[in-house]
């Protein structure tokens, strides 16, 4: 079985969903339902709470196209959504298959999210390399304190990467990045070729209560 593609949303939110998180769940059941979804997790940043992360998991992205061609649901699914979303804010929407699969990541007490733009005159392959180099220095230095360590290029633009991370809390994510000489070394690297944005948050999967 082909590894999922996973649907990233950052987006403004509104001081509805801020008081009362389920104004999004009509949407969400209705997104469940979609040919293809295999789940979904939303939550407000924890570095930024006035944003919302939305992830959507797809068996593939043509699973994904093909729901974004269903007009009706498609439209159905927006409205739906409108009292969670502000879209006059700045936002992003990438979509990726990562290497391994996010789910435990997303799962997580605190989850990590990262979208890497590479720089002009950057070499895309280099950075891959860097990449897995920072997942086997990850897995080294952390082991289980680190889940799904897992990345991947974006449909939408193959000059962002985008990775996502498990942690057991937001103070073990900044003392790995701030402490571990091993982890602060591929990072400075990684700034070197792209600019970065790491955020985090505690997503809830819908569960369609």
């Amino acid at each position: 079985m082909s590894l999922p593609t996973i649907g990233i949303v950052k987006v403004p939110t509104t001081e509805a969903y801020r008081a009362n998180p389920s104004v999004i769940n009509d949407a969400l059941a209705i997104l469940s339902k979609a040919p293809g979804t295999l789940g979904q997790w939303h939550d407000l940043g924890l570095q930024n709470p006035e944003y919302i992360y939305f992830v959507n998991a797809w068996e593939s992205i043509a699973h994904r196209d093909a729901f974004a061609q269903d007009k009706e649901t498609y439209t159905r699914v927006h409205q739906a959504i409108n009292p969670a979303f502000d879209p006059t804010g700045p936002s992003w929407r990438y979509h990726v298959q990562f290497a391994v699969e996010p789910f435990k990541a997303l799962d997580a007490l605190v989850t990590e999210l990262t979208v890497m733009q590479l720089k002009d005159g950057a070499d895309s392959e280099q950075f891959k390399g860097m990449l897995r180099t920072l997942q086997d220095v990850l897995a080294e230095r952390l082991g289980g304190d680190v889940s799904a360590r897992a990345w991947g290029v974006s449909f939408e633009d193959p000059r962002v990467f985008v990775a996502c991370l498990g942690w057991m809390s937001l103070e073990a994510s900044k003392a790995a990045a701030e402490q571990e000489k091993g982890i602060i070394t591929c990072i400075n690297q990684i700034l070197q070729l792209a600019d970065v944005e790491a955020k985090h948050a505690t997503l809830t999967r819908y569960s369609g209560d």
